[in-house]
């Protein structure tokens, strides 16, 4: 059985954005999409990630790349 991540607050996603590691709630909450879309992301192959025993982790540096490549113009 999956366990699910909790929801993070606003002010919470806020803090996020100085830290160096991410998980799945706090990367999508940083992007402003859903965990799902993470976790496509991150099945696709398009943004690596980290995994301690359950706990995903994905480095900010690895999310901000990923934003920049998918640049239009």
């Amino acid at each position: 059985m999956r366990k699910f991540e909790h929801t993070i607050t606003v002010a919470e996603a806020k803090r996020s954005v100085d830290r160096i590691w991410l998980t799945q709630s706090e990367a999508a909450a940083y992007l402003g999409v859903s965990p799902k879309t993470i976790s496509r992301l991150r099945e696709d192959g398009r943004l690596s990630y980290y995994k301690l025993d359950r706990l995903v982790l994905l480095k900010k540096a690895d999310i901000d790349r990923l934003v920049e490549r998918c640049r239009v113009c």
